[in-house]
């Protein structure tokens, strides 16, 4: 199944969503598009910012960055989601439900995480 996604219930979509200078969509709400199905949320509403900031925090911590942005000096360097990002894009929507339980998200991230490590210790 293809992932759709809305931003006409976000409540500021000019301040949250300008294109990029070439056009394309803005990095920062496609990435966190692209997150809602790896934190296992698929609206971000006032009420699961904390959970969808920590759960992509934690993402963000085992496995690195989702994104980079430039340094100014010709390349990259690390950029972060904020908590500020996310409740910006409070109203989000996708078709990732229903929403995954803390403890079966925990199982489903932390496991897979262990077993990368354990494929590339055994490589």
């Amino acid at each position: 199944m293809s992932l759709r996604w809305d931003v006409t219930n976000v409540k500021d979509r000019e301040v949250n969503f300008p294109p990029t200078e070439d056009g394309h969509q803005n990095p920062v709400t496609y990435t966190l598009i692209m997150l809602t199905m790896s934190v296992g949320i698929g609206e971000l509403t006032a009420a699961n910012v904390g959970e969808f900031y920590a759960r992509a925090s934690l993402i963000d911590t085992l496995d690195g960055p989702f994104m980079y942005e430039p340094d100014g000096e010709g390349g990259h360097r690390d950029r972060r989601i904020t908590i500020e990002d996310v409740r910006g894009h409070v109203g989000l929507s996708t078709n990732v439900f229903p929403v995954e339980t803390r403890a079966a998200w925990l199982k489903r991230v932390v496991g897979n995480h262990l077993d990368q490590q354990v494929r590339r210790v055994a490589a």
